[in-house]
């Protein structure tokens, strides 16, 4: 069953920025029910003693506490007062927010229970990295092909490459958290390259690269750069090269 948790979070990772960035109602509701889902299959661990109710590390709560405390504070502005009513000036839209938060705690929440060791944390990465991937391919395919691909979700074309979301600075912002991942990834592979001294080492270094996840990863890094360039965010743009730099 932790496994089962574990992927269902990956594949949530990779599914959010699909339906429109997750920003319609039909979407986000799709996303809620399934943190929801995978909450209640961890409470049934917890209860069979299989897994820790809480994250085991102590460093998590500096995470987690400030989530807890905005939740709880969106909840304060729903509850009527006994002469204006609710804080809030649209209790509905406050409510909807603090069922997104609450959803997105929860998400929190599991990431530092389940993805807990050095290998899950690869894999998730990895996910991030190949959701950044296609969301790259198919914005940069959508835009040279003028269109002609056909539009996820409706989502509609202004020009400069979106893939699956509404706004260019949106999908700019996505591939800059993804190629992100892709840089941590290829930092720790470089710590494991091994130093060949005769040239049989070294061609059999060669393939060995050809074939291994790092020339994967730094070729996903050039599909997303390509794409982040396309979509002519100045900011996304400007954040990247400079957290670069």
């Amino acid at each position: 069953m932790s496994n089962l948790i574990y992927y269902g979070l990956c594949a949530l990772i990779f599914w959010v920025p699909i339906p429109l960035g997750s920003n319609r109602l039909w979407a986000w509701s799709i996303l809620q029910i399934a943190i929801f889902a995978l909450l209640a299959v961890h409470l049934v661990q917890v209860l069979r003693g299989r897994s820790p109710l809480l994250p085991p590390q102590a460093r998590a709560w500096i995470l987690l506490a400030p989530l807890i405390l905005m939740q709880l504070w969106v909840w304060l502005q729903t509850l009527p007062l006994p002469v204006s009513g609710p804080i809030s000036l649209d209790p509905g839209q406050t409510q909807i927010s603090l069922l997104k938060g609450i959803a997105f705690t929860a998400f929190a929440w599991l990431l530092l229970i389940y993805v807990n060791s050095e290998h899950r944390i690869k894999r998730l990465a990895q996910v991030i990295v190949l959701s950044g991937l296609s969301q790259a391919a198919y914005g940069t395919l959508e835009l040279l092909l003028d269109g002609s691909l056909g539009s996820l979700f409706a989502a509609p074309s202004s020009g400069r490459a979106n893939a699956s979301f509404v706004y260019h600075n949106q999908l700019a912002n996505y591939l800059v958290l993804c190629l992100s991942a892709a840089l941590g990834l290829l930092l720790t592979e470089m710590a494991t390259e091994p130093n060949h001294h005769n040239w049989r080492d070294r061609l059999r270094g060669l393939f060995t690269f050809l074939l291994s996840s790092k020339v994967i990863v730094r070729l996903s890094a050039v599909v997303m750069i390509i794409a982040l360039i396309m979509t002519k965010s100045r900011m996304g743009n400007a954040g990247f090269f400079a957290a670069l730099a």
